[in-house]
């Protein structure tokens, strides 16, 4: 069920956030009541939520915030967002991207709310229907990721990985030389043209050396 604003004075609102709900930003004064919490108007700018980076400050942030975990979530939820596109509601996404600050949580649950108004739905079917659906299905590739990270690193050498280059001989205008074959991965992708055939021939005999012939 959606909440309801209460009513209260400018006054009480502009005085609430000068004990520290206030920002650098003046225009960030003015604060929004629901139910029992303050939040600031800049939290419930769903473009501004979008555009700027998450910020806890004491005050508003989750007892249970994480800050080493945290940036690993972030990035997290920009690769599902690459990953799935339209596919996860993007109203869920802001809501995992601000979660440990509890206004901004406030605000975004809102407006799920309000999505589900305008298209018609219970908003409490929306959210742990509609729109769990795919974070669902998420969860469940998390399995599959588990697998392949275990599949990867089963196979690893007991004794480390190995670092040593692996060279070939090539003949390059007539003289000989051992090239690494990462070099000549790289110059081939550089070079892919066949007019910068001399550009390709330059670049991997700078980083090659010349296989001096033995005389009998």
């Amino acid at each position: 069920m959606s909440v309801k604003k209460n009513e209260v004075s400018k006054e009480t609102v502009l005085e609430v956030s000068l004990e520290g709900l206030e920002s650098n930003d003046s225009t960030n004064f003015v604060a929004e009541v629901v139910g029992t919490e303050v939040i600031p108007a800049k939290y419930t700018d769903r473009k501004w939520l979008e555009d700027n980076a998450p910020e806890f400050p004491v005050e508003l942030t989750s007892k249970k915030f994480d800050a080493e975990r945290e940036p690993k979530v972030q990035s997290g939820l920009v690769i599902i967002k690459e990953l799935m596109g339209d596919k996860i509601n993007p109203l869920v996404l802001l809501l995992g991207k601000w979660w440990e600050c509890k206004p901004a949580r406030a605000a975004i649950k809102n407006m799920i709310d309000a999505e589900a108004v305008a298209l018609g739905r219970p908003e409490d079917h929306y959210l742990q229907t509609d729109l769990r659906e795919n974070v669902d299905k998420l969860s469940m590739l998390q399995n599959a990721v588990d697998r392949l990270r275990y599949s990867i690193t089963y196979f690893k050498p007991r004794g480390g990985l190995s670092s040593k280059e692996i060279f070939k001989q090539f003949s390059i205008q007539g003289t000989v030389y051992n090239v690494p074959l990462s070099l000549l991965t790289e110059a081939k992708a550089t070079y892919p043209a066949v007019e910068d055939k001399q550009k390709l021939y330059e670049m991997i005999i700078a980083g090659s050396t010349k296989v001096e012939a033995e005389e009998l």
